[in-house]
Order: structure tokens, then sequence, then C-alpha cells
């Protein structure tokens, strides 16, 4: 690309002349009217200015700075990766990283890239990314825009990551998405967007800002918008985002959408501020003439600065719908709000709109001098299911749940008062406001929860339920109730139920055991009016209930904790565990039955030197327990190498194997009226030797004595939402133990006819689970291990049916005399209710062995199963090759 270097005072063209290059085009001097790195503008058909490179660093131009140009009055226009580079000089009007337009066709400025570093200055220059213009389809994607330095640009100055602009035209898509805009130093801009989209002129078309970014380290600026999206059709703003951490902002939005004739939606923006100073902060703002308004999932944090007012989603349309919902606030350490925080505020006047689903969280040191509004209507509507938190936090103004004009309703809100909030005595608590009123409590499912806080407040009603957290043991003001109210109404508590619960875990102890605390104080004695729970049972953790009492007299209301006990739902904790053991027993089976005989019968088809390949594998299903529900699907893996010896009077048999199985888990159990279920899985991998004698010779021939030993590794994981403690927390664990086990059997093989034979045997299994502790949500459990301990008689058939194939079946019975998982809670020294598989159970098995004449193979395929306090039903497939 040609390189031209123009230098101040010794341009050869004439002053105040166009500048146009040709791709690569670099200037330090000179005067100039219009600039263009790079230009195409036919009278019709395609357009395309890509790849130019723009370096600026002196000079003086009268009128606009383009990148890349191109325009043309129909067709497909293209400006995309254009970079301009400027460090100094003056601009009297425009810069733009890439241009297009096509009035009657698409118009496309993409991955366009301005960086503007200290030196310029201007007469209020509007300043792009990339700008596309055209009456059909216009989008601006992928430009980046970065200003920094000190910059005079004038009262007057804006920045555009992307801007989108419909002139004229019936419909069509108009869209910015994923620029950046970044402003770190001392300039001054009256409007910055990382993305814009203005389609007024065009009937019906939409209008869509996506993705855009928007950073400020320094600098002023009087309107800041992460996305912008405006039009007669259709209009979205959604997962814009503005990064702010120094400098001066006036207003705020994360993104705005305005719908003239369909609906406006802001969904998804996300504003973080972590310094300077700033006033009016929204995450989205929303207004359609039309149909309806929508912004949801919206959020604002703030850390260490100072704003006036905040907003999560704000709707200005006065005739259609709006719905603000499901947006966040969190105002967090060194972040001070002067004036209100609203999750959400509908100005209309529309009985159909919605601010709900809204939460606000003043924590880690946050301060909000007025009012907390969860959702605030101006007319009717619903403002419900609102959350607002303040925990080392504080607030000066009120706090609602939410607010709305007559007619709407303010419901299922929750307020919550934690640990070390900072609330002045004066302050009222609101569950809900409708026309100006406190909401009556009954059947209002307002909540206010206080989670071990003391302290005094003017004011608390419209709450359907009172609940409290009591405070960790040692960390209360004696003698201070929890809640005191100064100034009650008669009826802010007719309705209010009074409900209370144990602190986290976490905090240690027995907690209040044998103590009475005063939960609420009311001098005007509205309290009365409340509903108490009389005698209640507190859980702490998962294993551990307190029984009590919650009782009152005309102004206070107080708990009393008398005694502890085992929480019976808290045996859901030990099922995973006889899960576990279960596919142990599982492989044991495997191995003791068709491990052994298929190791035997593949080392009896080599010669006396030789080590035979063995494999052996079962899946199935099985249901472990008679008083509780657990469930296992899984398969098993035996595989190894056996060699055969033999004597005058025997035969030998030794092998190694290698085992694995996996499963998964399902449990169920009923206690104290509720069904805990819960999920898992688990897995072993382990080894061990076999060994087996038979007698071939004398009247003892046909007895047999056999033996196996195994260790290994079994993981278990498990998880239930049913088993919650009292921080609603559901229940789940992982754990990895060594295991081991084994077995011993005696048998005799009884010819019956030249191809029949009975095998009536006796074996005894063993299988040891280490135990192990693991910490649940604070509640350290300590697992038993768990032995399984069986007996088992049975006789099996066995017979050919065809020179290559016979056939089996079996029954026998088994006696399970432990198979008990135990734990305790090490928190609160309580034992859980345990799970046992002990009992008795009939098994049978039913199979085909192949044993090709030819080649050195055995195939053997089975059904087995099991009846009583096990239940189980699977299939085994046994492959065996010698070598």
């Amino acid at each position: 690309m040609l390189s031209l270097l123009l230098l101040l005072g010794g341009s050869a063209l004439p002053r105040a002349q166009d500048m146009v290059g040709d791709g690569d085009l670099t200037i330090s001097g000179g005067s100039w009217n219009y600039v263009y790195g790079l230009r195409e503008q036919p009278r019709t058909g395609d357009a395309q200015a890509e790849g130019a490179r723009l370096t600026i660093s002196g000079g003086s131009i009268d009128s606009s700075i383009y990148g890349g140009y191109a325009r043309s009055a129909g067709g497909t226009v293209r400006a995309g990766s254009n970079i301009v580079t400027i460090s100094g000089g003056s601009i009297g009007s425009s810069i733009y990283g890439g241009y297009a337009r096509s009035d009657n066709g698409t118009a496309q400025a993409g991955s366009n890239a301005v960086t503007i570093s200290g030196g310029l200055s201007g007469d209020s220059p509007d300043i792009y990314g990339g700008y596309a213009h055209s009456g059909t389809s216009a989008s601006a994607a992928g430009n980046s825009l970065t200003l920094r330095g000190p910059l005079d640009l004038g009262a007057w100055a804006s920045a555009y990551g992307g801007y989108a602009y419909a002139d004229g035209g019936d419909d069509g898509l108009f869209m910015t998405a994923n620029n950046r805009v970044s402003l770190d130093g001392t300039a001054h801009l009256l409007q910055v967007f990382g993305g814009r989209v203005s389609a007024h002129s065009a009937k019906a078309a939409v209008a869509a800002a996506y993705g855009n970014m928007v950073s400020i380290a320094g600098g002023s600026v009087d309107e800041l918008y992460g996305g912008s999206a405006a039009g007669k059709g259709s209009a979205e703003a959604s997962g814009n985002t503005i990064s702010i951490s120094g400098g001066s902002v006036t207003a705020a939005v994360g993104a705005s959408a305005f719908s003239a004739g369909g609906d406006a939606v802001a969904d998804g923006n996300v504003i973080s501020i972590t310094g300077g100073d700033h006033e009016n902060i929204i995450a989205a703002s929303v207004q359609s003439n039309a149909t309806r308004a929508s912004a949801t999932d919206n959020a604002i944090y703030l850390s260490d600065t100072t704003v006036t007012n905040v907003t999560g989603a704000y709707s200005t349309n006065t005739a259609v719908p709006s719905f603000l919902q499901g947006n966040t606030i969190v105002v967090g350490s060194g972040a001070r709000v002067t004036g209100a925080v609203h999750g959400g505020d509908a100005r209309d006047t529309n009985g159909s709109s919605s601010a709900s689903d809204n939460t606000i969280a003043v924590v880690e040191g946050g301060r909000v001098d007025g009012d907390l509004v969860g959702g605030m209507l101006a007319g009717a509507g619903s403002a419900s299911y609102n959350t607002l938190l303040v925990n080392n936090g504080s607030v000066n103004g009120d706090i609602y749940g939410g607010q709305t004009g007559a007619g709407g309703s303010a419901t299922g809100n929750s307020i919550i008062i934690g640990r070390q909030a900072t609330l002045p005595a004066g302050i009222r608590l609101f569950g809900g406001e409708v026309g100006g009123k406190a909401v009556a409590a009954r059947g209002s499912g307002n909540t206010l929860f206080v989670d071990s806080w003391q302290g005094t407040v003017a004011r608390a009603a419209g709450f359907a339920n009172l609940h409290f957290v009591l405070p960790a043991p040692g960390t209360a003001a004696a003698g201070v109730p929890m809640l005191t109210v100064s100034g009650a109404q008669n009826d802010d508590f007719d309705g209010t139920t009074v409900t209370a619960q144990l602190p986290d875990i976490i905090t240690g102890g027995n907690v209040h055991l044998g103590e009475t605390f005063e939960l609420v104080h009311d001098d005007s004695q509205a309290i009365a009016k409340a509903d108490v729970s009389s005698l209640i049972s507190l859980q702490q953790g998962y294993a551990v209930l307190y029984d009590g009492a919650i009782f009152r007299n005309d102004d206070s209301i107080y708990i009393r904790i008398d005694g502890s006990r085992a929480n019976p739902l808290a045996g859901a904790l030990t099922e995973a565990r006889i899960g576990a053991a279960g596919m142990l027993k599982q492989g044991g089976d495997l191995l003791a039955g068709a491990g052994v005989r298929e190791a035997r019968a593949a080392a009896r088809k080599t010669d006396t030197t030789g080590w035979a390949a063995f494999a052996t594998l079962y899946g199935g299903a099985a249901s472990l327990t008679t008083d509780t529900d657990v469930t296992t699907q899984g398969m098993s893996l035996v595989t190894g190498l056996a060699r055969h010896g033999e004597t005058a009077w025997m035969d030998m048999l030794v092998g190694a194997f290698f085992e694995m199985g996996y499963g998964n888990l399902n449990t169920s159990r009923e206690a104290a009226g509720e069904t805990i279920t819960g999920n898992g899985d688990t897995h072993y991998t382990g080894g061990g030797l076999l060994a087996r004698i038979d007698l071939t010779q004398g009247l003892l021939r046909g007895l047999y004595i056999e033996a196996s030993g195994r260790a290994g590794q079994v993981n278990t994981s498990w998880y239930s939402d049913d088993l919650q403690d009292n921080m609603d927390r559901p229940a789940d664990y992982d754990l990895v133990t060594p295991y081991y086990g084994g077995h011993a059997g005696l048998g005799w093989l009884l010819p019956l006819s030249e191809d029949w034979t009975l095998d009536v045997y006796g074996k005894y299994l063993f299988a040891h689970q280490d135990g192990q502790d693991t910490t649940i949500h604070g509640d350290t459990i300590h697992f038993d291990a768990v032995d399984s301990s069986r007996v088992r008689l049975g006789a099996r058939l066995e017979g050919d049916i065809l020179p290559s194939a016979s056939v089996y079946m079996g029954a026998g019975w088994e006696y399970e005399s432990l198979g008990t998982a135990r734990a305790t809670s090490r928190s609160s020294d309580i034992r859980i209710p345990s799970t046992s598989m002990a009992g008795s159970s009939a098994l049978f098995e039913l199979g085909l062995a192949v044993t090709p004449q030819t080649a050195p193979l055995r195939l053997d395929l089975a059904l087995e199963g099991a009846a009583g306090t096990r239940r189980s039903i699977g299939g085994r497939l046994q492959l065996v090759y010698a070598f």
C-alpha cells in the first residue's frame, strides 16, 4: 500500500482540500477539509472500503475524518476493519472508523477501530467506531473506540462504538452489536453510546442493540448508554454492559429501548461501578407507545463509589403495560447512594403493569441514605415477590417490598435485616404499600426476616410472617429484644405469624439450649394480635432438632429452647452408603460365583504351565432395603489371569484379578410424614487374588474349597434437594474410602449322569467399607464403617445339551447379618438414624455356556436375580480366552 507522509507546512496540495488515501495514510500537519483513509463511492451497486490504516498526529481538519468511507445509492455497502489512530491536531466535525451508507440496500460497518489519545482538540465532534446508514438494513458491529489522555473536544462532543441509522423505508433490521467504547482521561463528552440504533423514520423496522460495552476510567460524561435501540417497530437493547472505575457520569443507562409501534425490550444489561462520583444510574429503561415494555434480569453492582439515585429497571410509558422483573441491585463495599434505590420503577398508570421479583442487597458496608423499594408502580398493578436485604450495611430511609397506586397488589415480598445491619430507630419497614397505606398483614404473603439482628424500628407493617434467626451464642446483647417496634399502629400485626429458626451450624454449639429469648417487644401492645406457633421443633444443620415453645404476653413474644433430639429425616444421609455397599456386594457376588468358575474353566483349557485370561461382566438393578428404598442400577466387571495345576489327587487354581463397578443411586425415605428422596452415583476399582482346590480321587472326590481376597477404593456422591438444613441448603457429599473383603467357600460337585452335575455349596462373603468424616455446609458428619457379612447356601445344576453347549440353573438362600450404615453429627453429637440391608434373600440363576471345539473360547450368558430383603434382576456375560 502507498504510504503518504504530509509534513506540517509542507503540503503540495491547496489548503482546505479533501485528502483521500489509498488505504495507508499518515497526516502530521497541514489543513484539510475531509480526510479519507480509503473511499469508494459508486453511484449504484456494491461498495467496499475495508482494511484502511489512517494515522493523524497533527494538522487541522475542517470537516470529517473517515478511516473507511463507502457509499452507494443501492447494493451492499461495507466499511470494515479500518484502523484510525489520532494523537494530535484539530477536528471540526465528525470522526468515523468506518462509514457505510446505502440508500436502498444494506449498510455494514464492522470491526473498525478508532484510538484517540492526548492532543486532539475539536469543535464538539461526533466520534464513531462504526456508522451504518440505510433505508433498508444497517448494522454496526464489533467496532471499538478508545479515548484516552487530556482531550479538548468542546461542550457537545459525543462518542459511539457503533451507530445504525434508518433513513426512511418500511421495515428491515437495524442493529448494533458487540461494540466497545473505552474512555480514560480528562475529556468531557455530552453523550456516550456503546451501540445506538435510530430507526424512527422506518415504518416497521426492528431496532436492536446487543452485547455492547462501555468502560469509563476517567473524564466526565453527561449521558452514558451501554446500548440504545429506538424506532417505530419493535426495539430491543439486551446484554449490554457499562463498567465505570473512575470519572463522573451524570446519567448512566445500561440499555434503553423505545418503540412507537411495537414491543420495547431491555434484558440482561449490567452496570458495574467501582469508583468515581456519579448521579442517576439505571440498568434498563424501556418505553412502548403501542404494545408492551419489558425489562428483566438487569443488574447494577456498586462498590467504592458515590451515586445519587439507582434504579434496576425504569419505564416511562403511559398507556400500555410494563413489566420490570428479576432485576438486581447490589450496594457493596465502599458504595454510598445518597438518594433512593428502586428495583423496578414503572411510571405508567396501566393497571396491568408489574414490578416484581426484583432484588436489592445492601451489604459489606454499603450505605443508602434514601428509601429502598423493591418494586414501584405509579398506578395499579403488581409489585410482588421482591427481595430486599440489608446485611452489614446501612439504610437511612424506609424500606418497602412493593409500592403501588390504589387498586394494586404488593404481596409475597421479603425484607431481610441481617447481621450488623445499621438502621435508624425511626425507620419504617413495609411488606407492601398500596395507595399510600400499608397492606393488611393477613394473607399478604410478605415476610420480614430478622436474621441475628437486634434493633428498633418505628413500624413493621404489612407482613404475614415475622421470622427470626436467633443470634449465634455469645453474639447477642443481653436483655435486648431482637426487634423493638416503637410506633406500631393498632392492626399492624393482625394476621401476622411469628416463627423462628436457629443460626447456621457453622457458628457452632448446642445453640441456646435451655435459654429464653425475646423476639419482639412492642409497648403499644399491637403485637398481641400476632399468632404464635406454641410448641416448636427447630432444626439446626441436618441432624438435630431443638424442641421448645414460642409464647407471648401483652407486649412481647419470646422463644424458649428446652431440649434436643435427632432429626428423623437425617437418616437419608446414610442411604448412599448402603448403595455403595450394595455395589461392592454385587462385585463380590460376581467374583465368588462366575469369576472363580470362569477362571477355572479358562485355566483348564490350557496346559499345566499356561495362564488363561478370563472376564465376566454383570449389569442389573437392585433394591437393597425394606424399611427404606435404596436402589442401584449399574455394572460390575471382573477380569484377570488364572493358572491351573494338578497332582494325583487334586486340581489347583490360582489367579489374580482386577475389578471395577459403576452404579447410579436412587434413595427414598419416609419419616415424620415426609418423603426424602436423593440420587447420586458410586464407583469402585480394585483387585485381588483367588484360589480353588478340587479333590479328584477317593471318597471325597468332587469336594472343593475356594477363597478370594479383594481391596480397592470406592467413591460415592449423593445429593438431595428434599433434605435441607435450617438455612435451606440441600444436602450433598462426596466420599472416597478404601474397601476390602473376600469370600471362602466349600462345595461338592456330584455327578448325576454322564452329562449332568449338581454343585452343592456353602459360602461366606465379607466386605468392609471404611468410615469417613465430611462437612456438609458446616455440619460435620461422621460416617461409620459399613460391613457386610453374608452366609449363603445353594445348589446349581449344570448339564450338556450339545457337544459345545451347556445349560445351568441354580437357587440359593443367603442371610446378611450386618449391612448397617450409621452416622453421627459431630457438630451436635447427635446419632443419625441408620439404614440397614440386613435380612434374608432368595437367589436364582439361569444360563447358557458355549465352548467351541475349535477355538480357545468360552462364552457364558446368564440371568440372575434375588427376592426378599434384596430384590434384584440382571444379566451376566462371561468371556474366557485361553492362550
